[in-house]
């Protein structure tokens, strides 16, 4: 299955994102060949890097891998082509506007009934996954709020994806990264585990680190993170550990939100 990674910090962390470990998992070590991308924030705007073949292969990734990444929010997505062919636009993480704001999307299953459920319109997919008629149905949910107010209050948005998630679990597999650029939520379901003969494993892992803790920066083989300075918080969320540090299980069914690094709510 595809593979997720996600990133949420007070200040500007230091990120050597590998596309170096990482990325082998995108075609040597995993069989996720069918895209790779990553977006991350600069204000209210998002770049969104993405490319449709292996992120093991791709020389874009390598030279991500050798530059030091500095901001606050990241999210990254590995495919493994289900529903779709490879093609740019169905590589994740999606991207639409609303309220004013870049929103990105990245999904982590399978919904193939999805794709019946109606649309309004204002967001609609370029591409053939039911991964983006997804993101579509969640902005459709959310737009409401945000024709209210730029900047919607993160009960209104929790209890909205809470619903939305519930809505995913019942047709399918569903984890998934959502971010307006202010909060990240992320809802954790289950993977099938292709080491294990498809066996179900936990779809979601989380990691804190605050700048006022004695250990070492966060790093393994896919991943650097600077956390030294003493007011920095930094939360991590991957499909699978990617780092020596002890993850913890985010709950199945859960709902969990990121802001500066912080977990600041939760539901499920």
């Amino acid at each position: 299955m595809c593979e997720l990674f996600a990133m949420s910090s007070r200040l500007p962390a230091a990120v050597s994102f590998s596309m170096h470990e990482f990325a082998r998992r995108g075609g040597l070590e995993a069989p996720n060949r069918d895209g790779w991308g990553l977006g991350y924030y600069r204000d209210r705007a998002a770049q969104a890097l993405r490319e449709p073949g292996p992120a093991s292969e791709s020389p874009l990734a390598g030279f991500l891998e050798r530059q030091e990444w500095s901001g606050q929010l990241l999210i990254s997505h590995l495919r493994r082509a289900r529903i779709g062919p490879r093609a740019l636009c169905n590589t994740q993480p999606f991207e639409r506007e609303l309220g004013g704001r870049a929103h990105l999307f990245a999904h982590n299953g399978e919904l193939p009934s999805f794709r019946e459920l109606p649309l309004s319109g204002r967001f609609l997919p370029m591409g053939q996954t039911d991964s983006e008629h997804a993101f579509c149905y969640l902005l459709d949910q959310l737009r409401p709020l945000y024709d209210a107010d730029d900047a919607p209050d993160v009960p209104s948005r929790l209890e909205v994806c809470v619903r939305v998630a519930a809505e995913f679990r019942e047709r399918g597999v569903a984890n998934f990264l959502y971010t307006d650029g202010d909060a990240l939520f992320a809802h954790a379901h289950v993977r099938l585990d292709p080491a294990r003969d498809d066996a179900l494993v936990p779809g979601l892992y989380s990691l804190h680190r605050s700048g006022r803790d004695e250990s070492q920066p966060i790093g393994g083989r896919a991943l650097e993170v600077q956390t030294e300075h003493p007011d920095q918080e930094v939360s991590l969320l991957a499909s699978v550990p990617l780092t020596r540090e002890e993850w913890s299980v985010v709950p199945e069914g859960e709902v969990l939100v990121l802001r500066d690094g912080m977990l600041v709510s939760r539901a499920g």
